[in-house]
């Protein structure tokens, strides 16, 4: 599906107006939604989180077990597609290890021995639909617009990964997921205080890379499940 990357103006539940930018301050025109999603463009994602409803994508992005996310969807509006609702790093890993899992849910655990790694899961996502995305965001070619042939988001063996940067540079993460490990980085200071045109790929990028790059030495992912369509 092409999207619109282009100047939108959309209509914030306390009366204003609310105008998604893009990282490098430009819009790229209709973009597919793979090349949106992988290289990280805002407008396509706001495009798509209105045509959902902030309702839905909230419930979504808040199944049982990430419970930073307490708001009401008139409270986070559509900028909640652009990560603007404050969640915990853990669950934000167990929602990408979500996606290696296929669409199940399962216990954050504390160790590799911990029980709770065992037990079953809750299905909170459609198989194919998981398998869509980690397909997208696995995609090199894809997020090349936005972040280059051999950025820190590129791997050797089958990897999917998405960066994260707050408005102001105050925070960044990034997140890389495998069948067999997920890692999700924070990098930020703990006063808030933004820093210095530090984003995702240059601040946590490096640090998921190299923790990503070690954890598959000892447990090597498999190829995703290829999505129907």
């Amino acid at each position: 599906e092409v999207l619109p990357d282009v100047a939108l103006s959309f209509a914030a539940p306390d009366g204003a107006y609310f105008r998604p930018s893009n990282y490098d301050g430009t819009f790229h025109g209709p973009v597919w939604a793979r090349d949106a999603l992988a290289s990280s463009y805002n407008v396509p994602a706001v495009v798509l989180a209105e045509r959902v409803s902030v309702p839905r994508l909230l419930e979504t992005l808040a199944p049982p077990g990430c419970d930073s996310l307490d708001k009401t969807p008139e409270h986070y509006g559509l900028a909640l597609a652009l990560r603007d609702g404050e969640i915990r790093v853990l669950e934000l890993a167990a929602s990408y290890a979500t996606l290696a899992r296929e669409g199940e849910r399962r216990a954050v655990c504390g160790y590799i021995d911990d029980p709770r790694c065992a037990a079953a899961g809750t299905r909170v996502l459609d198989p194919d639909a998981a398998r869509l995305v980690l397909d997208m965001l696995s995609d090199d070619r894809a997020r090349e617009p936005a972040f280059g042939a051999r950025s820190a988001l590129a791997f050797e063996f089958p990897a999917a990964t998405k960066t994260g940067t707050s408005k102001g540079f105050r925070d960044n993460v990034a997140v890389g997921v495998t069948t067999e490990v997920t890692v999700a980085v924070w990098v930020g200071n703990f006063d808030g205080a933004p820093m210095r045109d530090v984003s995702g790929v240059t601040g946590a990028g490096p640090l998921m890379h190299a923790v990503l790059e070690q954890a598959n030495a000892r447990r090597p992912g498999r190829s995703f499940g290829a999505p129907s369509q």
